[in-house]
């Protein structure tokens, strides 16, 4: 199974456990509404008055439930946010890592790259001296060899 999978596997999870404490808090939503319009001793519903004060103590008690249950939301929605937080940290510093890798290897080719061309132009310098006293010496050959000629002209014509 993928992390991708059991991410998506474990946010399924909490997210019906938080179907749950939601059910559960507007239960309680409803039940404290209607404790509070008892107590208030509401004039517009009829029903409200014939509410026993057994009743009262199980919409309280309702009340206090959905209280309960809202908290518990509030801390499981924390959670998952501090999840994904830590989640994407992660996938950040590894893409963040990945880019440092490859900006030293592209780093590392450009110096590469500098050291070549500094190189490629000394050995092209060295190419154009090596031309330069290759073509004096042939010069130096040939003037040599025209005055051995001319020398062996002399010496073979007496």
């Amino acid at each position: 199974m993928g992390q991708v999978a059991l991410l998506e596997r474990l946010r399924a999870e909490r997210l019906r456990a938080v179907g749950i404490i939601i059910q559960s808090w507007v239960r309680g939503w409803l039940g404290h509404r209607t404790c509070i319009k008892t107590h208030l001793g509401n004039t517009h519903h009829p029903e409200t008055h014939r509410r026993s004060p057994g009743q009262a103590v199980v919409a309280e008690r309702a009340a206090v439930r959905g209280w309960l249950a809202r908290q518990a939301y509030r801390r499981v929605r924390a959670d998952m946010v501090l999840m994904q937080r830590c989640v994407r940290r992660r996938a950040a510093t590894r893409e963040l890592v990945k880019l440092k890798a490859e900006d030293r290897s592209v780093e590392k080719f450009r110096e590469l790259n500098k050291g070549m061309a500094v190189k490629r132009t000394q050995l092209q310098l060295r190419a154009d001296q090596e031309i330069r006293d290759s073509s004096a010496l042939r010069e130096t050959l040939q003037a040599e060899h025209k005055a051995h000629s001319s020398e062996l002209d002399t010496c073979g014509g007496r």
